[in-house]
């Protein structure tokens, strides 16, 4: 939150005091342009729409004591008239050397000694003066009336008053204790200055275009109850602007009034969150890799949102790795490997490791070194070497790549397997470079219809568990962590069809 500070000065005049009403607000400055309530969000890449959760400005009267300089003094038979600037109300009015006779009055003391009163008579808004409406002492009680024309008090030479409207105030010395008993009394007084109160004025609360939010016409009456304003829809419809215009998320809202002013004002805490949403299905076919999300451009923003939902769709496709036989796909560096060219390289797979199951799928983990055409079949064992072929050779085409990568093949032929089989590679054209550890690197898939409450993950944390063909998450609760500057990766040992609707990453603010 920004304050603008404003000088509180006019023709001259200074602010002596400042009266807030409420403990829990903060006097400031309102005098045009204004008080600034500042919501200064960073930007998400992407983020298409604001929400606001939590927003709200409490405003409450404030009153400053102004001094007005000296006064309009004038004699009216035997009451001395103080003309008071238009639109002030007098607060106070320092009576600078009231005689009676010879005796200077300074105090309700020095009234009472000498039998008197100080009657003060408010025009009306003509400027015709009519009855006291205070007095200073009051007057007393009588039988059943109680203490009368209160509000008044004089005090080392000053006449404090309840804040007076009025154009003109009439000043009396008078004898006798009740109005109808008055009688006036001549006196001198050399010079008046006085103090106004300023309350809250025409308080308008407007956006950055002026448009206004919320508005009191006129004073704000002191003590009057709290304002409580939701700025909510001001704030978001102002943010959703700027998103829109692709401009920087910094919006102010001003609280202004007639100069000079103030008012209380306690801003609470805005929150609220940036949304980025990619609406429709986002479709990605796991076949045995990892493969990103299918994210629209521009990329993720480097801030990892706070939470991330959508509607999670899975089916599976009743193909499985075969966890047993399979290897991981390492790095590209640092590897060693097979070079296949016209001779054939065999991998030997252990005794009945397909025995009892459908296989699926193949994949050798290497790369091509430059565009190559491979013939690929699985053969039986004789003794360590490779005998009869099981069915006809599959050939793949494959263009030159510098990246170590499963390459998925389905063999032209997949019958139920007994015995060892070994799986046996050749290139008609070109090489391809085949990665080895302790042995040559492959992945299995077979055919399974049970999933087996197998994973999918999401840059490796669990985002579901796939117990049949189908599986549907409403509102799924994504791990946020994982959306940051490129799109994750989605896993699993299963081959699997997930649809990810109505993706929203929030960004809370």
């Amino acid at each position: 939150m920004t304050a603008f500070l404003i000088t509180d000065a006019i023709e001259s005049t200074l602010i002596l005091a400042v009266s807030t009403f409420y403990s829990h607000l903060t006097t400031v400055d309102v005098a045009p342009p204004g008080y600034g309530i500042a919501v200064k969000w960073q930007g998400v890449r992407g983020a298409s729409k604001a929400e606001i959760t939590s927003a709200s400005v409490e405003i409450g009267a404030v009153v400053i004591e102004q001094i007005l300089g000296e006064l309009g003094l004038s004699s009216s038979g035997s009451y001395k008239v103080v003309t008071v600037p238009s639109g002030y109300k007098l607060r106070s009015l320092t009576l600078t050397n009231l005689k009676f006779g010879d005796k200077v009055l300074r105090s309700e003391a020095d009234l009472a000694a000498q039998g008197l009163r100080l009657a003060v008579i408010p025009s009306d808004p003509s400027g015709t003066l009519g009855a006291p409406q205070f007095s200073a002492p009051p007057v007393p009680a009588r039988g059943l009336l109680p203490v009368a024309l209160t509000g008044a008090s004089f005090e080392n030479g000053v006449l404090k008053l309840p804040d007076v409207a009025a154009p003109k105030i009439g000043l009396s010395l008078v004898k006798k204790n009740f109005p109808e008993e008055f009688e006036a009394q001549s006196f001198s007084l050399d010079s008046v200055t006085g103090v106004a109160a300023i309350s809250s004025k025409n308080l308008q609360l407007v956006d950055s275009a002026g448009t206004v939010i919320w508005a009191f016409p006129g004073e704000l009456p002191p003590q009057s109850p709290i304002v409580d304003i939701n700025l909510q829809f001001a704030l978001e419809q102002a943010l959703n602007s700027a998103l829109k215009e692709s401009k920087p998320l910094d919006v102010n809202l001003f609280l202004r009034g007639t100069s000079p002013t103030k008012a209380g004002v306690n801003v609470s805490a805005i929150q609220g969150a940036l949304i980025r949403s990619f609406p429709g299905v986002l479709r990605t076919i796991l076949e045995g890799d990892s493969v990103p999300l299918a994210l629209a451009t521009p990329a993720l923003s480097e801030e990892p949102p706070t939470s991330v939902i959508a509607d999670l769709n899975v089916r599976y496709q009743g193909i499985r790795i075969l966890e047993s036989f399979s290897n991981l796909v390492p790095g590209n560096a640092g590897v060693t490997g097979q070079i296949v060219s016209d001779h054939s390289v065999l991998r030997e797979l252990p005794p009945a490791a397909l025995n009892g199951v459908s296989l699926a799928k193949v994949a050798l983990i290497g790369r091509a070194p430059e565009d190559c055409e491979l013939a690929v079949q699985l053969v039986a064992m004789n003794a360590g070497s490779a005998g009869t072929p099981t069915a006809a050779p599959s050939v793949l085409k494959l263009k030159a790549s510098q990246t170590i990568a499963p390459i998925w093949i389905t063999l032209s032929e997949m019958p139920l397997i007994s015995g060892q089989v070994g799986l046996s590679v050749r290139a008609n054209r070109g090489r391809f470079f085949w990665v080895q550890e302790t042995d040559l690197l492959i992945k299995l898939a077979i055919h399974d219809p049970d999933p087996g409450n197998r994973t999918l993950r999401l840059n490796g944390v669990s985002i579901a568990t796939i117990a049949q063909s189908e599986t549907a998450i409403p509102a799924a609760k994504l791990p946020p962590e994982v959306f940051h500057t490129i799109a994750p990766l989605l896993e699993s040992d299963l081959f699997l069809t997930v649809d990810l609707s109505d993706l929203s990453l929030r960004y809370k603010r």
